[in-house]
């Protein structure tokens, strides 16, 4: 994290010379890092770039991985009113391209399940539950590339424990 300024300043000033894919992996990697760190509105500042200047002639994967991030950072930061509106447009960009895999309908389910009226709430057996949905999916090919972009199981379970994602991916890979 602590060249993430530096290599953010670079991206600003050279980044008109990028490959519009390059550009969308340094944003991928900043977010990705700073959710790592617990930083979910800088996460969420680089989530949203990857949504706005998603280049058309560029792979989906980072554009769908973006969608489906928001809402764990909306989760993170506890925001339930932009929770449920991102989830509706997450299902329905999904549904729309008829690409509402199981992944993110197990995701956006869960999610559902999460905002009561007095805001998030979400036990630990619902983690379980929700960890043991993403392991038996885990095989599928589309399934496959997403895990690639994240750790979903190791974000589950430092829900499971109450440790921060970080120590969980630590545990994981040590």
């Amino acid at each position: 994290l602590a060249s993430f300024p530096l290599a953010e300043r670079g991206l600003n000033q050279y980044g008109r010379w990028f490959h519009p894919e390059y550009k969308q992996g340094f944003r991928y990697l900043f977010a990705y890092g700073y959710f790592g760190a617990g930083k979910y509105k800088e996460a969420l500042k680089w989530t949203n770039e990857m949504i706005v200047n998603y280049p058309k002639e560029t792979l989906e994967e980072y554009y769908n991985f973006a969608r489906i991030f928001i809402l764990l950072i909306y989760f993170g930061l506890g925001h339930d009113g932009l929770l449920g509106s991102e989830m509706r447009s997450a299902k329905r960009y999904f549904k729309n391209r008829e690409k509402l895999y199981a992944f993110e309908k197990i995701l956006i389910d869960f999610m559902r399940k999460a905002l009561a009226p007095e805001g998030i709430k979400v036990s630990r057996e619902d983690f379980k539950e929700l960890k043991n949905k993403i392991s038996k999916i885990r095989k599928g090919p589309y399934e496959q590339q997403l895990f690639s972009l994240f750790d979903w199981e190791a974000w589950a379970e430092s829900k499971i424990r109450g440790i921060s994602f970080e120590e969980s991916m630590k545990a994981k890979n040590p």
